[in-house]
């Protein structure tokens, strides 16, 4: 579980480095697309292979399933950005923003799920 809340710190941070690159609400691409390539998409790449690797007591495998998913969603999102700025095709924005609130909606859920686990948990704070 620790190791789960560390994950999410990291993620909350790319979300983070994310709204600073979207400005009102709209996507700058050649703002948004060397930051996804050059920092956010390792970075999440990195982190799926860690997870993959975390132990799963019982009990817990929902929550990990969940944190697989949610960081699948996050790395079609930053593809479709990617291809999007590459071919010229605003509709693969479209998706990225679309992905992205999806992506924001499992997150919430991810930490909802974690919070109920630790309470389920004894002697865990």
């Amino acid at each position: 579980m620790d190791s789960l809340r560390v994950y999410l710190g990291d993620l909350r941070l790319l979300d983070y480095q994310i709204g600073e690159a979207v400005q009102e609400d709209t996507i700058a691409s050649h703002r948004i697309v060397p930051l996804i390539i050059e920092t956010l998409r390792p970075t999440l790449e990195n982190l799926r292979k860690r997870s993959l690797s975390l132990q799963r007591p019982e009990g817990t495998e929902e929550v990990h399933e969940l944190l697989i998913h949610y960081l699948d969603l996050r790395i079609e999102a930053y593809d479709d950005a990617i291809r999007g700025e590459a071919e010229g095709k605003p509709g693969l924005f479209k998706r990225f923003s679309q992905k992205q609130i999806e992506a924001d909606g499992l997150g919430r859920k991810l930490e909802d799920e974690l919070h109920e686990l630790r309470g389920r948990t004894p002697g865990y704070y």
